[in-house]
């Protein structure tokens, strides 16, 4: 299988609205390998992100209450659930592709998160 097509498919359908997503994978019987591909590269939401973000630099600066502090460690948890699901996903696409973790990283030009 061509890994570059792939990955190019999988980000067009990511441009797509989820509407359209369902419906284009109902139509193809879209493979495992790029159901995988879409659910790696989503990434953590993108409100949780930015919410971690504000804390985080609030923190930085000394300006965390108590509340925010609880919030953080919340999200903390939040965002390394995401984190493992998608290791999940890569382990499960490198058995697929028959590679390692690391060469699939590369050919996907990924890079450990740095969120945390």
């Amino acid at each position: 299988m061509n890994a570059k097509l792939v990955d190019s498919i999988v980000l067009m359908i990511h441009s797509l609205s989820p509407e359209e997503q369902t419906l284009f994978q109902n139509k193809l019987g879209v493979p495992a390998e790029m159901e995988l591909l879409q659910a790696v590269y989503q990434g953590v939401p993108s409100d949780i992100q930015q919410r971690y973000n504000e804390l985080r630099e609030k923190l930085h600066d000394e300006t965390l209450s108590s509340d925010e502090h609880q919030e953080l460690i919340k999200m903390i948890d939040v965002i390394e659930q995401y984190d493992v699901e998608r290791l999940e996903k890569l382990i499960q696409l490198a058995k697929i592709r028959n590679i390692s973790l690391e060469e699939l990283m590369r050919q996907l030009n990924l890079k450990p998160p740095t969120h945390v």
